[in-house]
């Protein structure tokens, strides 16, 4: 039975924009691998932690939208870990599938991120 998630991950500052590409694409094809489908994947950009983890202070900001068979999900989560890019992750289970934004809400929260 598949099950609605959404992955923050914060990846490291240091990846420049093809290594950033590169890192996103690795975990959206990991979840392919695994037989999940991806909803929504939005670039919050470069953004200040609250606290230095490994000495840095900044990170690339991503949250996956997708669903994955439950019982997937903790070789998932490993898999994510033993990724070098991504410096922390949080995956929650949601309540229900959400529906992808549509183009405006998706311009709108772009405009916001780049402000």
């Amino acid at each position: 039975m598949t099950v609605p998630y959404e992955i923050t991950s914060i990846l490291k500052p240091t990846l420049d924009e093809t290594e950033l590409a590169a890192a996103i694409q690795r975990v959206t094809d990991q979840l392919a691998t695994q037989g999940g489908t991806l909803i929504h994947l939005e670039q919050l950009g470069r953004r200040r932690l609250a606290y230095e983890i490994d000495d840095l202070r900044e990170g690339y900001y991503i949250i996956y939208t997708f669903t994955l068979d439950a019982d997937q999900i903790s070789e998932f989560e490993r898999r994510l870990k033993l990724n070098d890019t991504v410096i922390r992750s949080l995956i929650i289970r949601l309540e229900s599938v959400p529906k992808p934004p549509s183009p405006e809400t998706q311009a709108s929260s772009v405009a916001v991120a780049a402000a």
